[in-house]
């Protein structure tokens, strides 16, 4: 990525966390949620927060997951959820 940022994420307790984009990118990349086929790659970002890393995607931070998809590859119109 061209710029490293940190993604806000929100845990089943309550808590906000912040998660540095590479290493988000890395891990999601490297699961078998992203070697899934059917969903969309935003969706299958998403679903691998909430079931691997036990936390929610607020709002503001789609954006952001949008951004690493993009510069990873991924078509702009592969990534609406």
């Amino acid at each position: 990525m061209k710029n490293q940022v940190e993604i806000v994420l929100h845990t089943q307790e309550g808590f906000i966390i912040k998660v540095e984009s590479t290493e988000l990118r890395n891990k999601f990349f490297a699961s078998s949620q992203y070697q899934m086929v059917g969903d969309c790659p935003l969706e299958k970002f998403i679903t691998f927060i909430r079931e691997v890393m036990k936390c929610q995607v607020p709002e503001q931070s789609r954006e952001l997951l949008q951004n690493i998809l993009l510069e990873s590859g991924h078509p702009q119109h592969q990534q609406t959820a």
